[in-house]
């Protein structure tokens, strides 16, 4: 916001000051207004709330934990595949490394890995609460982080769902 300046910040470092300022009910449009505010916000009230935007990292890791495991549910039979996908998930150095820091991409990943599962469970069930809770979290996704992809991800899941046999009135 100074035009100039000689100090610098990382772009964890503005996600976790534009998320607390946010909170405290800072416009939106003022700052950082090319990246979308949810994620920001999330971290904000973990700021504002538990003096501390960390929890909320930890949050998603152990949400996208949770969901990769029901998604792995739905896609494996066996108990041994099921328990090694999630272990080696769970393990992954880069989706730990993000713990430590307030970026953007574990709550765009556990929205995005929520909204596959959401879709999945609705093609098995057909209960349209499956279709609206999938919807709802890509657009959380998309506003976590520029969604340069949710065109693509919208013609497969368009494509996905007439494949499993959706009626189009649902489909729209």
């Amino acid at each position: 916001n100074i035009p100039n300046s000689q100090r610098g910040i990382s772009d964890e470092g503005v996600y976790r000051f534009v998320g607390y300022r946010l909170v405290n009910g800072e416009n939106p449009f003022d700052m950082d207004y090319w990246v979308p505010p949810a994620g920001k916000y999330i971290y904000g009230l973990s700021a504002k709330f538990l003096n501390n935007p960390y929890f909320a990292s930890l949050t998603f890791y152990i949400g996208l934990i949770f969901i990769t495991f029901l998604l792995s549910t739905l896609l494996l039979k066996k108990k041994a595949e099921l328990t090694i996908t999630t272990l080696l998930f769970a393990t992954n150095p880069l989706i730990i490394n993000q713990i430590t820091q307030t970026m953007l991409d574990l709550p765009q990943a556990l929205f995005l890995t929520t909204h596959i599962f959401f879709l999945f469970k609705f093609s098995q069930q057909k209960k349209l609460k499956n279709l609206y809770l999938s919807a709802i979290f890509l657009g959380l996704a998309l506003g976590t982080k520029i969604g340069y992809f949710v065109p693509a991800i919208a013609i497969i899941d368009t494509l996905y769902l007439i494949k499993s046999k959706t009626k189009i009135k649902t489909l729209l």
